[in-house]
């Protein structure tokens, strides 16, 4: 068990090596709303507590209020809008 736990690390690692990297949050949402645009659907932005929603479409989502965002995070964001954007539509 603890031998495959230590695979799986080591896979995440080989998959997500660019853990030091981040996007401005502020550029993230502005590929969310240009793909929502792009695809016709309205977009819309709802400042929360701590976070902001963000609905494309029928699709509702929210992302912390951060200057920056990891890969990991941003890559979460975007795979949950793939229903109504089409899949891998941020590449």
């Amino acid at each position: 068990m603890i031998a495959l736990h230590i695979v799986q690390v080591a896979i995440d690692l080989l998959v997500y090596s660019d853990l030091d990297t981040c996007m401005k949050g502020k550029a993230v949402v502005k590929r969310l709303r240009l793909a929502a645009q792009d695809a016709g659907l309205p977009f819309q932005e709802r400042k929360l507590t701590s976070h902001t929603g963000y609905t494309v479409g029928t699709h509702r989502s929210t992302l912390g209020r951060h200057n920056e965002v990891d890969e990991i995070t941003v890559r979460k964001l975007y795979k949950q809008f793939e229903d109504v954007l089409g899949e891998e539509w941020w590449k």
